[in-house]
């Protein structure tokens, strides 16, 4: 048993984080954390089998982060160039790992647990290449390698074309979005009566944190900016708050409620979805804005459309109070907000099509998933067979 990886003799070059002059950011990433695709355990003697060649990189080379590894950042760079002193290159010795095999062999869980066990430093861990360059893994024989690379390849060929009809799809929602409410906000196609949102709707506040609890209190679940995404929620962590009793109707949701951010990073102004009472007697916090539609003015879901398109984004955008990093719309602003109605038949009708052309991407990162999932649990039987 030798080393796993040998690093040649070659001058540092330091930390240069531009790219080659003319060179575009061109990466093929394979799957990574719940996508993770192991390798098949047909042990063989181990010898070195890549070189770490600094920062300078080629076609085929292995690129791995090698600060929070936990993160399984890996790719295989296409093109010429110099990455990140944070980064390590990685080339293959094809006579004992087969090229083709040794990116999906970085990403297994056997090498990967050993990468976080060997790093240092607890607030950014790190791994030393020295450290990395004395670990010893048991591979497969070549052919095997070769024959577990064609079956992951066929995966990844397989996930990148799922991959690439879900950003088609995101692209049809955005260009029927464009064509509906135009470019930018004032540049409304012809066709659209324009009323402010405060004549259609209720714009409800959210609640402030930092009420000590009393006699006069209990707590609820509430949603907060992280668990409002763009066209969707994330209610993985849901976090309670204290709040008056006599106040819980006040500030909780309602199915149909328009959840719009009220601050934060710029470009994630405004953003939101339709609540469906997904947590019953949730509130929301004061950098939410519940709009409550009038059902016989205004669909939800045609008012959240609107918020996510480029007439709605270029709103935010224009109206946002900036500082240096952050950005915020008040209630005032957001009652002005001008929205491009049409008869409630209509925009009904429209949402229909609109929902149906968003399922799709939905679909497809369903696909995805369990693509994944099946390629994993098919070379994880391999494994312990």
């Amino acid at each position: 048993m030798g080393e796993a990886l040998a690093r040649p003799a070659a001058k540092a070059l330091g930390e240069i984080r531009r790219r080659l002059a003319g060179v575009r950011e061109r990466w093929r990433f394979f799957a990574v954390a719940e996508g993770t695709l192991l390798w098949s355990g047909i042990a063989a003697a181990v010898v070195t089998v890549a070189s770490c060649i600094e920062l300078v990189f080629r076609p085929g080379d292995i690129i791995f982060g090698r600060r929070r590894v936990y993160q399984r950042k890996l790719a295989v760079a296409d093109f010429n160039g110099i990455c990140s002193a944070h980064a390590m290159v990685l080339r293959a010795k094809p006579e004992v790992a087969v090229p083709e095999f040794l990116p999906f062999f970085m990403q297994s869980d056997l090498f990967m647990d050993r990468a976080k066990e060997i790093s240092v430093g607890s607030l950014s861990p790190t791994i030393n290449w020295k450290t990395l360059a004395k670990q010893e893994f048991a591979l497969p024989p070549p052919e095997e390698q070769r024959r577990i690379a064609e079956v992951l390849q066929a995966c990844n060929q397989s996930s990148e074309s799922i991959r690439g009809a879900a950003l088609a799809a995101v692209s049809v929602e955005y260009a029927l979005l464009r064509v509906t409410f135009g470019d930018a906000y004032g540049k409304h196609p012809s066709g659209f009566d324009l009323v402010a949102l405060s004549d259609v709707a209720q714009i409800q506040t959210g609640l402030a944190k930092g009420r000590r609890p009393d006699a006069s209190t209990t707590t609820r679940l509430y949603l907060r900016v992280a668990n409002v995404k763009d066209g969707e929620l994330d209610l993985e962590e849901l976090k309670e708050i204290v709040v008056e009793r006599n106040k819980i109707e006040r500030y909780s949701l309602r199915c149909g409620d328009v959840l719009m951010t009220e601050g934060g990073d710029l470009d994630k102004l405004g953003r939101g979805t339709v609540w469906q009472e997904e947590v019953e007697g949730c509130l929301h916090q004061n950098h939410i804005f519940a709009v409550r539609t009038d059902p016989e003015q205004l669909d939800p879901w045609y008012l959240a459309a609107i918020a996510r398109s480029a007439y709605g984004r270029s709103f935010f955008l224009r109206s946002a109070k900036r500082t240096s990093n952050l950005a915020s719309v008040n209630k005032t602003q957001v009652s002005g907000f001008e929205i491009p109605i049409k008869p409630l038949r209509e925009q009904r009708a429209w949402v229909q099509e609109y929902q149906s052309i968003r399922a799709v991407p939905d679909a497809l990162g369903n696909r995805l998933t369990e693509n994944l999932r099946l390629a994993k649990a098919l070379l994880q039987a391999e494994l312990t067979r």
